[in-house]
């Protein structure tokens, strides 16, 4: 019998993890609903912490701070309150109570549909009521000896403990030879809000503080290895345990940055430079015996990046892949042997793979077929296995840990992972793993720009990444991307953000643009392998494919789509006559997120920071160009990553502004600047900035929670 439950106004169907109100769902993860229906069957009464821990996790050792966890996605999930709770209460000591009505709702079959009972005699009732006992007896005496000898042979469960609890983000843990320390790189602090973990950028390096910790397992207390000036990341125990590599960047006075790899001892002394590289590039490797480091690269403009390996006698590099055009490689890593090297190749946004090559050089040979984000490959113990973090469910921010045999087939999600993973390391000897357990959470937030003096509110919210908002253009309609539903989609709501409707799933994609008259919406999606421009009804339907390449913007006549492809070898601004299907280049110097005038005579665009990669950020600076072709102009020197054009000019976000990022308004008219709100927090997720069609209201898109910490999963062999 499938039970669903009503939990005060909200319809609970754990068969689908899912809690439903008001033709809004949410979608909760399997342990999560486990925990609710835990809480559901005691009807009101108390559930200690150890009780929930042994029902949900009856086979895994976790700690207080796994359910915890759970209880607040519960929350988010009910739009709770823990100081002022309506659905769950926390018993101080004692765990935790549901306080709102819960009532089961079973969806058994009316008693009229019921076939008629047939009575046996009273003699035969007794005898087959013997019969029953002694064979459900001896049912019972083989399922114990069943479950003992299992008892018997079973393994030690996985066991998760925390490695580190600290304020910020710890990432990207390598373990010490002998399994007993491990050395990751931390950004210290409370809010790192606009702090992009994905994104392995300058951007964020130029505004926050990153070096190499080493922490002894068991023991709470941190070592700093490095300090300022300069930023250290991504660090890499050698495997005779005599070195440490790392990452380091630095800005310098022209504002330009230096780039180098490094290495150091494990006390953090004798920091000595290896080579000097062109990009940032997290991960590299150490060889099987510790004198060279695999890495990857984009030496010049003119190539792609590749793998290379330096030699750390002479800092003698050589190229070890060369992709094909349109693609690059990422993220090297040596196997234990030496051999062999695994890495990802990009082909598009949010679009990779993973590969191994020889470490002598050859033909790579493709491990995974997923076309999806794909990070931080690690080789297990005996070299058959390849272990690497991947999204999922077409969302960037549902990550979870696959495992991928070198004879192929389907990778294997692993048991543990939950959505929240981004990146981990193996011990030496196979018996410890750890990961990155990520704390995120975006939202939608409005601004009313006639009245600059209140605060910003929170305005489409889920316990999932809400984010790039379009208002229509009669302004009573808002498309946005949301994986609130468990997968990435686009939705529509009503313009105050009620009554939200999924309109279609997207794979990484989402930046959806509505057509002039209000009836279409263009977005683009990456489930082919590459990133596609689509076109579907505002009203729902099949989408039809328009054209290859990323962040559609329509023209103001509604006839043609701007977007951003690097089809030619260089990120430049396309169109695509809706009519005829014909494209033409419209940028020829570089350029990207292309919006049109109001009037239709000019565009406006970002350039990439890397003209020449898969994907790249924007650098700072809105230009400017005839919509029929001719000079391009740098008309916002100051403007980045979110800005929108109206009449009146463009609207756009000062990231760097302090204490608090401000709206600035760059006017046609006169070319000055003028800043017209404050926000909290910087916006997230560009494209992601819009304005009613009426000019009051600005919707951005924020992250509220940002944060990962290191756990250790024991009794395992990797």
């Amino acid at each position: 019998m499938d039970v669903t439950y009503r939990v005060g106004d909200w319809l609970v169907t754990p068969q689908l993890n899912r809690i439903e109100r008001n033709r809004q769902s949410t979608r909760l993860e399997p342990k999560v609903m486990e925990v609710l229906v835990c809480l559901c069957e005691a009807n009101g009464r108390p559930v200690s912490k150890e009780q929930l821990i042994r029902q949900v996790w009856p086979d895994t050792f976790v700690t207080d701070d796994v359910l915890k966890g759970s209880i607040w996605q519960l929350r988010k999930a009910f739009h709770d309150n823990s100081r002022h709770p309506q659905i769950i209460e926390t018993i101080p000591k004692g765990g935790y109570r549901l306080i709102a009505r819960a009532d089961a709702v079973s969806d058994s079959a009316p008693a009229s549909s019921m076939a008629p009972i047939q009575t046996a005699p009273p003699r035969a009732l007794a005898k087959r009521s013997i019969w029953i006992a002694i064979s459900m007896l001896a049912l019972a005496g083989t399922w114990m000896s069943l479950r003992i000898m299992r008892r018997a042979d079973r393994q030690p469960s996985l066991e998760l403990v925390p490695i580190t609890t600290l304020p910020g983000l710890e990432r990207h843990p390598s373990f010490s030879p002998d399994g007993t320390q491990i050395v990751f790189d931390y950004l210290e602090g409370g809010d790192h809000s606009s702090y992009v973990f994905q994104q392995s950028s300058e951007i964020n390096l130029r505004r926050y503080a990153v070096q190499v910790h080493v922490q002894v397992l068991g023991d709470e207390r941190t070592r700093r290895l490095t300090a300022l000036p300069g930023h250290s990341w991504c660090p890499q125990w050698s495997p005779d345990g005599r070195l440490i590599a790392y990452l380091w960047f630095k800005l310098t006075a022209d504002g330009a940055s230096e780039k180098s790899i490094y290495v150091m001892t494990p006390s953090g002394g004798d920091k000595r430079k290896v080579i000097d590289v062109r990009t940032l590039s997290c991960l590299i490797s150490w060889s099987a015996e510790s004198d060279a480091i695999a890495y990857s690269d984009q030496p010049s403009p003119d190539e792609p990046f590749g793998v290379f390996i330096v030699d750390l006698k002479n800092s003698r590099s050589h190229r070890v892949t060369t992709p094909p055009p349109g693609a690059d490689d990422l993220e090297a890593v040596f196997s234990h042997s030496g051999k062999q090297i695994a890495f990802v190749r990009r082909t598009d946004v949010q679009t990779d793979d993973l590969y191994t090559v020889a470490s002598i050089g050859g033909e790579a040979v493709r491990r995974t077929f997923r076309n999806a984000w794909v990070s931080h490959p690690i080789w297990t113990t005996d070299d058959k296995r390849i272990i690497f973090t991947s999204s999922a469910r077409g969302s960037m921010e549902f990550r979870d840990l696959y495992s991928v045999t070198l004879e192929g087939g389907k990778p294997e999600r692993l048991p543990f992972s939950s959505h929240d993973i981004d990146g981990a390391a193996i011990s030496k000897q196979g018996d410890k793993l750890a990961y990155v357990k990520v704390y995120f959470d975006a939202n939608i937030w409005s601004v009313n720009l006639l009245k600059a003096a209140e605060a910003p509110r929170k305005f489409i919210a889920s316990t999932g990444d809400d984010g790039s908002p379009a208002f229509s253009p009669d302004g009573k309609r808002i498309a946005f991307y949301s994986d609130r539903g468990g997968v990435a989609a686009l939705w529509v709501s009503n313009a105050d953000g009620s009554d939200p409707t999924h309109l279609v799933d997207v794979d990484q994609g989402g930046s959806p643009r509505w057509s002039p008259d209000g009836k279409q919406i263009a977005y683009d999606s990456r489930s082919g392998g590459s990133s596609h421009i689509y076109v579907i009804s505002a009203e729902g339907g099949s989408p039809v494919q328009i054209a290859q390449g990323s962040v559609p913007d329509w023209s103001n006549d509604g006839e043609s789509i701007y977007f951003t492809s690097v089809r030619s070898g260089v990120s430049e601004v396309w169109k695509i006559s809706m009519a005829t299907k014909k494209v033409a280049q419209i940028t020829r110097h570089s350029g990207m997120h292309a919006q049109d005038s109001p009037d239709g005579t000019t565009i406006y665009y970002e350039k990439p920071e890397n003209p020449t990669a898969t994907w790249s950020l924007p650098k700072k600076g809105v230009w400017s160009m005839p919509s029929g072709g001719g000079s391009e102009t740098l008309l916002v020197p100051e403007a980045t990553l979110f800005w929108q054009v109206r009449p009146e000019g463009i609207y756009f976000v000062d990231t760097e502004a302090q204490p608090h990022p401000k709206v600035q308004l760059f006017r046609f008219g006169t070319g000055k600047i003028t800043t017209v709100a404050y926000l909290d927090k910087p916006a997230y997720l560009s494209p992601g900035l819009c304005i009613s069609p009426d000019g009051r209201t600005l919707l951005y898109p924020q992250i509220d929670a940002n944060g990962s910490d290191l756990m250790l999963v024991k009794n395992g062999r990797w």
